[in-house]
């Protein structure tokens, strides 16, 4: 698995460099030591735009998939396998003889500042949002959301360490108390609450192949059915649904009847629900489905004590 960008050699002839010239200094030696031709200037892009048309033209990975650089037409651009930018480790230089006749070349070759320049230094943006709403002695219902985008990060942090994916997560909430649909008379108490929040996080990559970006993976894929597939997979999704009942019982109420322990007011009961759902490029599907429920039972009466020393205790 590698990317190749060749280019051709300028030989400096021997003997050519003036003798006793200063290197750091005479121009004349520098243009003949490090000639413009031998450069090695090309944009990483080029790497991304050859995967992408190889990968469009269905060509097979085990084949070496070579073009000209349409900048620079002595220069080749090479492909094979399934290489990746973002996962490099390693960066080879080496020599080539073309020569075609099989004629062996003895040569001093000199590299000097290999680097890496012109870095996307994009920033980002990200906002959030609340909103409270009170339905008087019902309830309430609360919904917030937030947004950060690719490039986002803090002044303090560095380039590689801002946010590379688009992330919006928002959350509904609400609490109600049902027991106010019934006749006050009743007595029923049922609180209960409810939730759904989501979490979407679209890389700036294609997780399979870190050095192409997703939009442009998606902009050359022709086929809308294909394209909505590649962008769920590409999706870090969560989601998570719950809703509870907690102590759910029935209030004594004013002029009832003296308490008794079989009495329905002695008793509350809870029930909770929560699923998770999520899915990634590693995994295609996992849901998580969680019950919890609970009975509860307080019976209590009226102590009456007994004092058989209280005639001897003045």
């Amino acid at each position: 698995n590698y990317y190749e960008y060749e280019i051709p050699l300028t030989f400096t002839k021997e003997g050519a460099t003036p003798v006793g010239s200063d290197p750091n200094e005479d121009e004349e030696y520098k243009k003949l030591v490090w000639p413009t031709e031998n450069e090695f200037f090309f944009a990483l892009k080029q790497l991304q735009d050859l995967k992408i048309e190889r990968n469009n033209k269905d060509i097979s990975l085990a084949s070496v998939y070579e073009i000209v650089d349409p900048e620079k037409p002595n220069n080749r651009i090479r492909i094979k396998g399934n290489p990746t930018l973002g996962l490099v480790k390693g960066v080879m230089i080496g020599l080539k003889n073309t020569n075609g006749q099989g004629v062996p070349q003895c040569a001093e070759v000199w590299v000097n500042e290999l680097r890496v320049s012109g870095l996307n230094e994009q920033g980002g943006v990200a906002g959030l949002a609340r909103l409270d709403i009170k339905l008087a002695d019902l309830g309430t219902v609360t919904a917030s959301t937030n947004y950060s985008s690719i490039g986002y990060g803090s002044i303090d942090q560095k380039l590689a360490q801002r946010q590379l994916e688009d992330v919006l997560q928002y959350d509904v909430a609400t609490n109600i108390e049902l027991g106010r649909f019934f006749p006050k008379k009743w007595g029923v108490q049922i609180p209960f609450y409810t939730q759904l929040s989501r979490t979407i996080k679209t890389p700036k990559y294609d997780p399979y192949q870190l050095d192409i970006p997703l939009d442009e993976l998606l902009s050359g894929t022709t086929d809308l059915n294909r394209r909505d597939s590649l962008r769920k997979i590409a999706q870090d999704y969560t989601q998570i649904r719950s809703l509870n009942f907690t102590n759910v019982r029935k209030n004594r109420v004013r002029g009832a009847e003296k308490p008794m322990p079989w009495d329905i007011s002695n008793f509350s009961f809870t029930y909770a629900f929560s699923q998770t759902y999520r899915r990634d490029p590693n995994i295609e599907s996992e849901t998580l489905n969680l019950h919890r429920g609970s009975l509860t039972y307080n019976f209590s009466t009226t102590p009456k004590y007994y004092t058989p020393f209280k005639r001897f205790i003045k």
